[in-house]
């Protein structure tokens, strides 16, 4: 007997690379049957549609992202960091929220709402943008760590400039020789 619980997973793992390949328009069910070995109307018999399916997992892939709690001002930095490291780590899961974004699919105006304590939905979006557009600029190679590190200490003294009060969190300080590089003291 074939183990449900095994199945549901390479059905989803099939459908993560289907949809962040192809969005939920291009995606197609008979390739997610044919990659995760089982028929679609074994599909269609566990997730009604195919908009069902690609809901199911834009709900599952919220708990492998960072910050499920709410994200406070001076917590932006930070917040921005984590968002930078996840697309690095999970390109997959990355495409595919934007596809769920231009689907009309994302935000959820009550899960932005979760995560905006003290800064307003619109600057989550914004720092989001920021690290995501950082991440797809160091994609090529998010195995270097130096690259990876520098990138990341950029973005976090950049969302601090932009949106952080002054004399909030720690101080900046551009390292000489580094150009507009900020490092953050006691970050590293």
């Amino acid at each position: 007997m074939l183990n449900e619980g095994r199945l549901d997973a390479r059905i989803l793992d099939a459908a993560v690379a289907e949809f962040s390949e192809h969005g939920l328009a291009g995606a197609r069910i008979d390739r997610i049957a044919a990659a995760a070995r089982t028929s679609k109307a074994r599909i269609y018999a566990r997730f009604r549609s195919k908009g069902h399916l690609f809901d199911h997992i834009i709900e599952t892939s919220r708990a492998l992202q960072p910050q499920s709690g709410p994200v406070s001002i001076d917590g932006l930095a930070d917040w921005a960091v984590q968002i930078y490291d996840h697309c690095l780590d999970r390109p997959d899961l990355a495409r595919l929220e934007e596809w769920a974004r231009l689907e009309g699919r994302l935000p959820d105006p009550q899960f932005v709402a979760e995560l905006a304590l003290g800064a307003s939905a619109q600057v989550l979006m914004v720092v989001r943008a920021m690290a995501r557009t950082m991440a797809e600029a160091t994609s090529d190679h998010p195995e270097d760590a130096v690259q990876r590190q520098r990138c990341a200490e950029v973005l976090c003294g950049t969302v601090r400039r932009a949106f952080v009060p002054v004399g909030a969190g720690p101080p900046l300080r551009v390292m000489p020789g580094r150009g507009m590089t900020a490092e953050i003291l006691g970050y590293s």
